[in-house]
């Protein structure tokens, strides 16, 4: 904590009132402690009948431990008078306390969102290094200094990175990105549209929380419309082909639905598919660990739903045993949060993202917060038997 010299300085001079003042206004106290001392530098012509305290105060250990009783009492007394709700305490010697608290947090936010952000420039440099800085560099610039600012703005940055890697081994995995049917050579390259949808699939959500502090596109608008408006600024994908701009505009604009349209174009309903897939992967991964049993949800991240153990919606709950996606408008519970990760297991498009996520068993974690009833035994079966467990 950083020291205040002024207030140090008022600090003694109080001290040293309070000494006078104790000495003035509490002479029988005093006359005791010399007293005291007198009888100890007497203590060497101690009689033979002297009592067992007086031969005890006459050794070394006596003098030792009435000295420290002594001080131990006096600090005692100028804690009552100077410490914690104390009554010649100012009050602005607490205000004091908690502003320096506030300024330590938020110094450690700070440096915390920069790790994020080194971190996350570490993991982009392999895959697409230009783009990648060019994420960082716009979300930084929405960075304030302000912890309840600058923690969804660290988390969105990070979500990003994780799409991408999500979406790298989707593209790996399934033939209809990387095989003959329309890769290398081809235009446009479907596995490059993927990897560019992914990264900037939540370029809206900065100016979103910039303008509105959430990440509930009902309580602010539609940050997917958002993220393609802002993607057809040129500083984005400056060396892309207009046919790839479009494309990847496209997958971000649409990458939010609850329904996609009946009819696309194939290459949209790829790479829109596999940004959908990849995006709930990672969601499905932060929701684990900040709905985890035990934990305090953030409120930010979970919409601001009422956290009440054993509640849940009728909606949420039918709406998994029927193999459709929950509506977030419908939601009420953090539990009907945990129905709408299970609900996406259903409508994960690639076989290579089913395994991803069975492989990490993040959905096993998940709906162990779920209540112990029948309702939620046959969620956790039909969630298993779409993961082939």
């Amino acid at each position: 904590m950083t020291l205040n010299t002024p207030n140090m300085l008022r600090t003694c001079r109080h001290t040293a009132r309070f000494c006078f003042c104790a000495l003035a206004l509490h002479p029988a106290f005093t006359a005791a402690a010399f007293a005291a001392s007198a009888n100890l530098r007497a203590s060497a012509d101690m009689p033979e009948h002297a009592g067992a305290m007086d031969v005890f105060l006459s050794g070394m250990a006596g003098k030792t431990i009435f000295v420290s009783v002594l001080f131990l009492g006096v600090m005692l007394f100028l804690r009552l008078l100077y410490g914690p709700k104390g009554w010649l305490r100012e009050k602005r010697w607490d205000e004091m306390n908690v502003e320096f608290k506030a300024a330590e947090e938020k110094s450690a936010a700070i440096k915390t969102a920069k790790r994020i952000h080194k971190k996350r420039r570490v993991v982009l440099a392999p895959l697409l290094a230009a783009e990648g800085e060019q994420l960082s560099a716009y979300a930084e610039s929405f960075f304030n200094g302000s912890p309840q600012n600058d923690k969804p703005m660290g988390l969105k940055l990070e979500h990003s990175a994780n799409v991408l890697k999500n979406a790298w081994i989707i593209a790996a995995r399934e033939e209809v990105f990387y095989g003959p049917a329309g890769q290398r050579g081809n235009k446009p390259e479907l596995d490059r549209a993927l990897l560019l949808a992914a990264l900037y699939h939540d370029v809206g959500r900065f100016e979103q929380v910039k303008r509105f502090g959430t990440f509930k596109d009902a309580d602010s608008l539609n940050h997917g419309l958002l993220g393609a408006s802002i993607l057809s600024d040129p500083r984005f994908m400056s060396a892309e082909t207009a046919e790839m701009r479009k494309l990847v505009r496209g997958a971000v604009l649409m990458h939010n639905r609850l329904a996609l349209p009946a009819i696309m174009p194939r290459p949209l309903e790829l790479v829109l598919k596999g940004v959908r897939d990849a995006d709930k992967l990672d969601i499905i991964n932060i929701m684990r660990e900040e709905i985890s049993p035990g934990k305090i949800p953030d409120k930010t991240v979970t919409l601001g739903l009422e956290d009440a153990p054993g509640q849940y919606s009728d909606h949420a709950f039918e709406a998994v045993l029927s193999g459709v996606p929950v509506e977030y408008a419908k939601m009420r519970y953090v539990n009907d949060f945990r129905l709408l990760l299970c609900s996406w297991v259903a409508s994960l498009e690639f076989a290579a993202s089913k395994q991803i996520l069975a492989r990490r068993g993040y959905m096993e974690e998940i709906m162990s917060g779920l209540p112990q009833n029948g309702d939620m035994e046959k969620v956790r079966n039909q969630v298993r038997e779409l993961l082939g467990q």
